[in-house]
């Protein structure tokens, strides 16, 4: 595996929302088709912790954990499925500024705040999302949720060059999310539907990941 950079995922909670794959398409850049469930398109909200960053052969960043929260949905480009970020917001500065100089990733500065419980979570990015959760049960995975989940593969577009990023990690396992209280704005400030109900939502603890180089495709 040739990989560039790793880092440590923790505490990841996923929101998934449907969407009308038509209205989906209109807000995807030109170049990439929207990848369907049962016939719909689907937008995640996804807050997680990233820490233990580091690049190959050296030592991890020092200033390697921030609290990420992010907007994607689920594309193929030339066919080949993948993840397409609408945006991705930390509290930290240079990370945001390596992650859009180097990688071309859509990273936003914006105050993310956290505290972990011993049965949840609770996270807020000011202006733009508040969540409140209970960890449950195990989950058993279905198909639905390995096709969010199991995607190995990001496109990100920069100017009129597309770029793909292939990652690496174990399998999702994944815990029920209860309790679940949440707010957000984020989908409206892309011109996308903002309907009131969560498809569905779940819970890992996390992994290690690893970042191959990104290339232009």
């Amino acid at each position: 595996m040739n990989w560039i950079i790793s880092q440590k995922w923790e505490h990841a909670c996923f929101l998934n929302f449907s969407i009308k794959k038509e209205e989906l398409q209109k807000c995807l850049p030109k170049g990439f088709e929207v990848d369907t469930y049962s016939d719909l398109g689907w937008l995640s909200i996804v807050s997680f912790k990233m820490s233990q960053v580091r690049l190959a052969y050296l030592p991890t960043f020092p200033f390697s954990s921030l609290w990420e929260l992010n907007l994607r949905t689920y594309v193929r480009y030339k066919n080949k499925p993948g993840i397409y970020f609408f945006s991705l917001d930390s509290s930290h500065f240079l990370a945001n500024f390596i992650a859009r100089f180097f990688f071309h990733l859509p990273y936003r500065n914006k105050k993310i705040k956290s505290q972990m419980r011993l049965d949840g979570q609770t996270l807020s990015s000011v202006g733009d999302f508040e969540l409140d959760y209970k960890i449950g049960r195990k989950r058993e995975k279905t198909v639905f949720d390995s096709w969010i989940t199991e995607r190995y593969c990001l496109f990100t577009k920069h100017k009129e060059q597309f770029f793909e990023g292939r990652v690496h990690h174990p399998s999702w396992e994944l815990r029920e999310v209860d309790n679940l209280k949440w707010s957000e704005s984020l989908r409206t400030s892309f011109q996308l539907p903002n309907s009131a109900d969560c498809d569905s939502s779940f819970y890992s603890k996390g992994f290690r990941v690893y970042f191959e180089p990104f290339k232009k495709i």
